[in-house]
């Protein structure tokens, strides 16, 4: 574990730039609070109030996955601030400061609404936005029925025919079965893998993009009847790790983003079995809300990541898939590989 009584510089500059990392998520965060509260008060709520809520939703609780898991990442640093300061700072006024922030923003957005009510052109184009939505239903209603959506179910079916692991037992089943949609197709699946866990995902195939995004998830236990409240937190932790990984494998075209995503989720066949690669240990102390966990990072092949330089090789955690890890040895396994690399 980091001593956070020495921490060098890099490790401090790392810290600055997840801190503004977390900081720009909590702003989103805030923004995404607010559109969702609007559309909720709104009086007149039209044909497609229903989707925008169940999009504005989604935003809002990405927002609130994203931002717990950079909080992850900032833990180290966080303590060490805390031990650094040795009470030098004034924290009442510092909170102050950022709360009066806070309400001159709100201020601001509320003057920019107003402002824009008083524009005729706003009338404008909610008139012309809910024309052409009336002229999309229209389109839809006439399409075909031989063009039922195929690409994630085909895909599934391969994957499970060619590509499943032979040593793995899980099954997938379709909640609701693929249809189709203004960009693509979409559907629900639960993943089990026996004795290990259950994944229930909301998959959204988008053509012209050839992306495929995972708008809704949750980890569970094989076993939800057994469970103990060990067994809650580690779900739980579970499903942090998941945003982390469905955001990142969400940038590769969306057969390959499908196929990690399968293979990501199988390999937690050994979740309460396997040792972590770095400690060769089974539990290891996480923190005072998660406590003793089992390795809970499962790797995946990453591409390279913006901020490595282009001659500098990839850690092993992540190019090589299906590695066990506990947090912190994950996170010192790819700091000491790129130390090793500069």
């Amino acid at each position: 574990m980091t001593d956070t009584n020495t921490r060098s510089i890099n490790d401090i500059e790392t810290d600055i730039v997840k801190i503004n990392e977390a900081l720009f998520t909590i702003s989103e965060l805030r923004s995404s609070l607010r559109s969702f509260k609007q559309l909720v008060q709104q009086e007149n709520k039209g044909p497609t109030y229903v989707n925008a809520f169940g999009e504005r939703l989604n935003l809002v609780k990405n927002g609130v996955n994203r931002l717990t898991s950079e909080a992850e990442g900032l833990k180290g640093a966080l303590v060490y601030a805390q031990v650094a300061s040795k009470h030098n700072y004034d924290w009442p006024t510092i909170k102050d400061a950022v709360e009066n922030d806070a309400a001159a923003e709100e201020r601001r957005q509320a003057e920019n609404g107003a402002g824009r009510s008083k524009d005729p052109s706003a009338h404008i184009k909610k008139t012309s936005d809910h024309m052409l939505r009336q002229l999309s239903s229209v389109v839809l209603e006439r399409r075909k029925p031989t063009t039922t959506a195929n690409f994630i179910t085909t895909n599934i079916d391969q994957w499970l025919a060619h590509e499943k692991p032979s040593n793995v037992n899980m099954s997938i089943t379709f909640d609701s079965p693929e249809h189709d949609t203004m960009s693509g197709s979409a559907c629900c699946v639960t993943i089990a893998v026996e004795k290990a866990l259950r994944a229930v995902l909301s998959l959204n195939y988008h053509k012209a993009s050839d992306t495929l995004v995972v708008h809704r998830y949750e980890m569970k236990s094989a076993n939800e009847e057994k469970n103990s409240q060990q067994d809650l937190l580690l779900f739980q932790k579970l499903n942090v790790l998941a945003d982390s990984a469905f955001q990142d494998m969400g940038v590769m075209p969306a057969r390959e983003s499908l196929s990690s995503i399968l293979h990501w989720i199988a390999s937690y066949y050994n979740l309460f079995t396997e040792p972590c690669f770095r400690c060769n240990r089974r539990l290891q102390f996480d923190s005072p809300h998660y406590k003793f966990l089992p390795p809970m990072v499962r790797t995946w092949v990453r591409r390279k990541v913006d901020y490595m330089e282009p001659d500098r090789e990839m850690p092993q955690a992540y190019t090589t898939a299906g590695m066990a890890y506990h947090m912190l040895c994950f996170v010192g396994a790819t700091k000491v590989a790129a130390k090793i690399n500069q």
